[in-house]
């Protein structure tokens, strides 16, 4: 299985990035500052999503799709119940199955 990196803008949906993974630098410049990894569930999948680290200080907007992702990693459905927002544009790494 291989990773490849998708891109959600806030507002957005998941749309492939590239194929394989992003170097550091690439991250910073995907989500404009610095990254923290957090766990989200997407299409029933546990991957990791690199988000701004400092995406509520900056008020970037926030990103429903990532926001979603995230509370349900934590088992969290209801958005009632969400413990967390994630703000501005996030990067997903997930694994995925190579065709040949």
């Amino acid at each position: 299985m291989a990773k490849h990196t998708y891109k959600i803008v806030a507002g957005g949906d998941l749309q492939l990035l590239r194929k394989g993974k992003l170097d550091l630098q690439e991250k910073w410049r995907e989500v404009d500052g610095y990254i923290e990894i957090v766990k989200a569930v997407f299409d029933g999948k546990t991957c990791d999503m690199i988000i701004n680290e400092e995406g509520k200080i900056h008020n970037l907007p926030v990103n429903i799709k990532a926001t979603f992702g995230y509370n349900e990693a934590l088992g969290i459905i209801n958005p009632d119940e969400w413990v967390d927002v994630i703000n501005g544009d996030v990067l997903v790494e997930m694994r995925v199955k190579e065709t040949k």
